[in-house]
């Protein structure tokens, strides 16, 4: 009790000194009670992301690069083991016709991980020595936001139950938010993952565009050296472009399980709609789950 007082009174020594307030307790102290009829906007209609990412893959190279995949990796077509019974068989009209048959070893992984959904899914410990943050980031996008006391005892516009270290408190809401966990965890090595792979693929290209021109100065290639060449530019135009994708889904899964954690924290809170969409929608930093 007395360290949280301590919190408290520091919280208070803050706002008295005119220091900036937290991006979270600023939205509590919006007049938030909508008023009568008015419906509060569930979410935010703009996509942040920005344009597209220049990408370098021409796609009317997919079917070429696709071909020569399929042949050097010897991919056949199997039936799913893991598939359900009752999955409808996609139209013809739905069907991709250059889609690349899934290798044996990913349909096991597949299987085995999707076969046991609740198990304690875990980052390999290695991830972090091979895909480390800069030290100024690992602590927010490296680690597991903490959720801000500042934000669940600072403020009494909130209904809080009072047994706040409880919360949430029932039993499905706890597996819920170990299962959001689990995934931030797994998310924020993914993030790691991505940044390596996009830094990769942008140095890769920059290093096969060197040895050609080293190349072409002093001797001319074979045309089947030269077919060689445009086939693995073409792939690491394709890994390029991959990696911008992953990193992009990555963020944004990123995005999206913050939103789902916030939800789950504010659902037993008695206040508006309103002021509950405006938690819900703060930016995220990394560090602090509101923050």
């Amino acid at each position: 009790q007395t360290s949280e007082s301590d919190h408290m009174d520091s919280l208070k020594d803050q706002t008295a000194s005119g220091k900036e307030k937290p991006e979270a307790i600023k939205a509590l102290e919006v007049e938030s009670a909508p008023e009568d009829g008015e419906v509060a906007s569930e979410s935010p209609t703009e996509d942040p992301e920005g344009p597209d990412p220049l990408r370098k893959f021409d796609m009317e190279n997919q079917n070429y690069l696709f071909e020569h995949i399929k042949r050097v990796l010897m991919l056949e077509s199997s039936k799913s083991e893991c598939a359900s019974e009752e999955l409808l068989i996609p139209s013809e009209e739905s069907k991709v016709d250059n889609a690349l048959p899934i290798h044996s070893a990913v349909e096991d992984l597949v299987c085995r991980i999707w076969g046991n959904p609740e198990a304690k899914h875990e980052a390999p410990s290695v991830l972090r020595k091979l895909y480390p943050f800069p030290v100024d980031k690992a602590a927010l996008w490296g680690t597991l936001p903490e959720v801000d006391r500042a934000l669940v005892t600072g403020d009494s516009m909130l209904s809080v139950p009072h047994n706040t270290d409880a919360l949430p408190k029932d039993p499905t809401d706890r597996k819920i938010e170990e299962a959001i966990k689990r995934s931030f965890k797994l998310a924020a090595a993914q993030l790691g993952v991505s940044i390596y792979c996009t830094y990769a693929s942008k140095a890769l290209l920059i290093w096969l565009e060197e040895e050609q021109a080293r190349f072409r100065k002093k001797w001319v290639p074979s045309g089947a050296v030269q077919r060689k060449r445009r086939l693995c530019k073409i792939a690491a135009n394709f890994i390029h472009d991959a990696a911008e994708d992953f990193l992009r889904l990555t963020v944004k899964n990123v995005a999206c399980l913050t939103v789902a954690w916030r939800a789950l924290w504010l659902r037993p809170w008695s206040s508006s709609l309103d002021l509950k969409y405006k938690l819900l929608s703060l930016p995220y930093t990394g560090g602090k789950l509101f923050g």
